[in-house]
């Protein structure tokens, strides 16, 4: 790799994205919510962590692999939130929903989904909704 020699699109210091952890709860998304504008942020990300017991709204999809119920009350809060500001949300659809888990152990989150169909079935019903 040559350091000293330009290629691809510059760095466009005017646009940026921001990473949020899903460690945060609610209340604090709204606080920050004016201070994203402010920064000119264009895209922020989010990480759903489906199943993970210390991440917030972990327990969003209950019921079983063939029938889930999702709760979206908690993304549309941020995903208002951001829509009214102009801002891009990245959903990372990340972990292992409750229904899916193979096993009870608290480190089960980051297991293989147990029936990755509706694995699917609930990533096509986020990108629904």
């Amino acid at each position: 790799m040559d350091f000293g020699r330009w290629s691809g699109p510059p760095l466009v210091k005017t646009k940026f994205g921001v990473y949020q952890t899903p460690f945060l709860p609610p209340s604090t998304w709204k606080k920050m919510m004016p201070l994203l504008q402010e920064a000119g942020v264009q895209d922020f990300r989010y990480e759903m962590a489906w199943g993970k017991p210390d991440a917030q709204a972990f327990d969003q999809i209950t019921g079983t692999a063939a029938s889930p119920v999702i709760d979206f009350a908690p993304l549309d809060s941020l995903a208002n939130g951001l829509k009214a500001l102009g801002i891009h949300p990245l959903f990372a659809m990340t972990y292992n929903p409750l229904p899916l888990k193979t096993g009870a152990a608290w480190q089960r989150w980051k297991d293989v989904p147990s029936d990755l169909d509706a694995w699917g079935r609930i990533n096509g019903s986020y990108a629904a909704h």
